[in-house]
């Protein structure tokens, strides 16, 4: 784990948000009409991912920061469930084609969304598991790549909080 900077925890609602917009366009205007798209993308995550946002609250966030995750880092990583990425497995065969699709890419792009607990509130007191909260389609063509050989850094945004998040 390679940290490149630091972020907010606004930034990485607005990221997340942009992120949504485009992925998950046609569940949003479902649940939630078009004018869901003109509230401001913290907003919009804030609306749609409610359940996954909160327990981070409720954990203290103390910082967030972009880092770089390599092959060796993933026996860190756990989903926020708790199963580890190799036991996670995709909801429904519309999600198994979407990972298929980024398995077929030469890098799967980043960033993956997790948090952690931090023992001095810096990221040098980081400590495992970290829990991914979303990118899981992502993170399991990323680690699809490592089992084929195809080893890269991938980027994730990291929220490090007094406590372990509870989703």
């Amino acid at each position: 784990m390679q940290a490149i900077c630091a972020s907010t925890i606004s930034e990485l609602l607005t990221e997340w948000g942009d992120h949504e917009a485009v992925s998950r366009r046609d569940q949003i205007s479902s649940a939630f009409g078009a004018l869901a798209f003109e509230l401001p993308s913290a907003a919009l995550i804030t609306l749609c991912r409610g359940p996954l946002i909160v327990p981070i609250f409720l954990a203290h966030p103390r910082f967030v920061h972009k880092i770089e995750l390599v092959n060796d880092d993933l026996r860190l990583i756990r989903v926020y469930n708790g199963s580890s990425p190799e036991n996670w497995h995709p909801e429904d065969e519309r999600a198994r084609l979407h990972i298929e699709r980024l398995v077929a890419e030469e890098r799967v792009p980043g960033p993956l969304l997790c948090a952690a607990r931090t023992s001095t509130g810096q990221l040098d007191g980081l400590e495992a598991p970290l829990l991914m909260f979303d990118g899981l389609h992502r993170l399991s063509a990323w680690r699809k790549h490592l089992e084929m050989g195809r080893a890269y850094p991938i980027d994730a945004l990291v929220v490090g909080c007094d406590r372990i998040p509870r989703f």
